[in-house]
């Protein structure tokens, strides 16, 4: 009886190099060996699943796609070994393309929809049938519009005592919006501009990113713009003004004290010379008397053109009899 132990053990004796000289023969060998077997199983034939690169065609200038379109589709097919490495590997491989013939019409694409594009192009392999199920789709007209910029005035953070001297620009004034016209026709009129920076106390040249957040299917035409102004330090100065009373027939029997309120405002210190008490105007209709408390509003219906941020104090006075 053959011992069997004894076969395997002189098998695995002679594989042993028993020298140095003899590790470069059996490394040939080998190779050798194991690309025979790999050239041998490239040329049989494979039923396999591969992944393959898809392109997406349609007029790019009219439509654009609301939903993410996939770059790769799997396939079940059968072909060559050396076919279907080629096309693992991505070696001279063209993408299938899909056209689109009316894109607004197109809610998804099913796979047999597909097949044929795919047959057609893919024509080295047969194609078994297509994995995906179906492939969702959304398109939209695309849309372009241009939306007017502003600075909010508010906004800007200037040091105490200094105020802007002169008229925001904004440069470019307008922003061309482009994208899905569902997105585009929801945006604003006005696009305000937050401007950077605290205790202003110079005049103001930066550029600004626009601050939109923006969905990643709309594009700008500039995400960033120049803004300048110039701003001044002010003095604040107060003048006593007398009250005038506009009487009416129905409030004879009431009228204002022998009153002046103080008026509050801000000037250049060039202009402090120039402005005195009689610059300004102050009234009470008393036709609009607060019967409660008897109490009536004051209107400022004079100022001088180089003052800012006048206040009345008090705002009210009292009626009497």
């Amino acid at each position: 009886m053959i011992d069997q132990k004894n076969i395997w053990r002189k098998l695995l004796r002679s594989l042993v190099v028993t020298r140095s000289a003899e590790f470069p023969v059996v490394a040939l060998c080998f190779l050798a060996a194991t690309t025979f077997w790999f050239l041998n199983a490239l040329n049989k034939e494979y039923t396999t699943k591969i992944t393959y690169p898809i392109e997406f065609e349609y007029n790019k200038e009219q439509f654009v796609s609301t939903v993410p379109l996939p770059s790769q589709i799997t396939l079940n097919v059968t072909g060559y070994g050396w076919t279907l490495l080629r096309k693992t590997l991505g070696i001279d491989t063209q993408p299938i393309v899909y056209h689109f013939e009316n894109p607004l019409k197109t809610a998804f694409i099913t796979r047999h929809v597909l097949l044929p594009a795919v047959t057609e192009q893919l024509k080295e392999a047969k194609i078994n049938y297509i994995e995906n199920d179906t492939i969702p789709v959304a398109f939209d007209k695309k849309m372009q519009r241009k939306v007017a910029l502003q600075v909010d005035n508010l906004q800007l953070e200037l040091k105490e005592n200094y105020f802007i001297t002169d008229t925001v620009q904004i440069s470019p004034d307008t922003i061309t919006f482009e994208g899905p016209a569902q997105f585009i026709k929801e945006l604003p009129d006005l696009l305000i501009i937050n401007v950077p920076g605290k205790n202003i106390d110079e005049d103001y040249e930066e550029e600004v990113t626009i601050n939109y957040t923006q969905n990643p299917l709309i594009s700008l035409s500039s995400d960033k713009v120049t803004v300048r102004f110039r701003v001044r330090e002010f003095l604040q100065q107060t003048v006593e003004v007398p009250v005038e009373a506009l009487r009416l027939a129905s409030n004879k029997l009431l009228h204002l004290p022998n009153q002046k309120v103080e008026v509050d405002y801000w000037l250049l210190p060039e202009d402090e010379p120039k402005t005195t008490a009689q610059n300004f105007g102050v009234v009470a209709d008393l036709s609009k008397w607060n019967k409660a408390d008897s109490s009536i509003s004051l209107a400022l219906i004079k100022k001088p053109d180089w003052v800012r941020n006048v206040t009345l104090r008090p705002a009210t006075l009292k009626l009497v009899k």
